[in-house]
């Protein structure tokens, strides 16, 4: 029988998400790193559930995971010196059979003055978010919600060192005294669905069935449709059929989102997992992001991420074709307790 002390900590963490106040349910950079899909693809210990009927067919048992994640960008078009600091953030999430709570908190940095002592001064933004999903399926199906609230937190003229970014970054998101932005509260509603048939995951997603912010709730059935994400996945298998252990496992997904709206992209992107043993693994990521009005112009993905026992890393890249340019490359290191 299983305990019931993860399932009170998931409803204890359910009380601060009526009391921040939409997001976008906090990064995932195994997705990320495939082409930013999510809409079909299975839930895996870690995950933030994207698609929250995922959550009925994630891996393993009951779980809680934490992160650190961090961010640079470095904008071809703009004339900064490298390297350009965004931000990072702070996550921890359980994850059950049917129900996932998170909680997560977002640095970013912006507005960059140079300084002489060494260092630059920024405009900070805390975006505090909590997230639940909740799942119910039978064999092949599954349903679900997503419900996440965020509430902006701000301070001006934050000093970073340059020698000592990534610590100064650390200290600045836990320990430095923010102001809360007024009207800054949102909350939004997602629901997904999944049909799952040996390899293979057929996702649909609405990513805002309901949403609230700046004061005012936000609720339309036709643009509910346009915003939708549709695809398939395939998940390889980790075991052969005599039971070992694969030494390659490959993992793909492709879909389109916005499929009501001009602007619709198309979105792909695979996985290779190299398995030393079961708790020992290194995959390499790669995906595509573009609309279909310009396929040549989008958004090329690659990644690395690695699990060694309970430690988790992951290691994004992603830059952007066409004449506005962007390189943005990301870190994140946590624990799967």
């Amino acid at each position: 029988m299983r305990s019931k002390k993860p399932v009170l900590f998931a409803i204890l963490l359910l009380i601060p998400l009526f009391a921040l106040g939409a997001s976008d349910y906090g990064s995932d950079y195994r997705q990320e790193s495939m082409g930013f899909t999510g809409a079909s693809v299975s839930g895996n210990t870690g995950s933030n559930f994207r698609n929250p009927a995922s959550l009925f067919f994630h891996d393993g048992s009951d779980s809680f995971t934490f992160d650190f994640g961090f961010r640079d960008t470095y904008y071809e078009s703009k004339d900064v010196p490298f390297p350009f600091l965004p931000g990072g953030d702070l996550r921890a999430r359980y994850a059950g059979s049917n129900v996932s709570v998170g909680i997560s908190l977002e640095t970013i940095l912006e507005d960059r003055e140079e300084s002489e002592n060494g260092g630059r001064y920024y405009d900070s933004d805390h975006v505090l978010d909590v997230d639940a999903c909740f799942a119910v399926g039978w064999k092949y199906f599954s349903a679900g919600l997503g419900i996440s609230a965020s509430s902006i937190w701000s301070r001006d003229n934050l000093f970073i060192k340059d020698d000592n970014r990534f610590i100064d970054l650390f200290l600045n998101m836990v320990a430095e005294n923010y102001t809360r932005v007024n009207g800054s509260e949102s909350v939004n509603i997602r629901m997904g669905f999944q049909g799952n048939y040996e390899n293979y995951t057929f996702g649909f997603l609405m990513p805002s069935v309901f949403s609230y912010f700046l004061s005012k709730i936000h609720f339309n059935m036709l643009d509910m449709l346009k915003e939708s994400q549709v695809g398939l996945s395939y998940r390889g298998n980790r075991y052969s059929g005599r039971a070992r252990l694969q030494s390659l496992v490959l993992d793909g997904a492709v879909e389109v989102h916005n499929i009501g709206y001009e602007e619709r992209t198309l979105n792909a992107g695979f996985e290779v997992t190299l398995q030393i043993m079961s708790d020992y693994t290194v995959s390499l990521r790669a995906g595509y992001e573009a609309p279909f009005v310009s396929l040549g112009e989008g958004i090329v993905t690659v990644g690395l991420g690695s699990l060694l026992r309970n430690v988790n890393i992951n290691i994004l890249s992603e830059w952007k074709i066409g004449d506005y340019r962007y390189i943005r490359y990301g870190l994140t290191a946590g624990m799967i307790l």
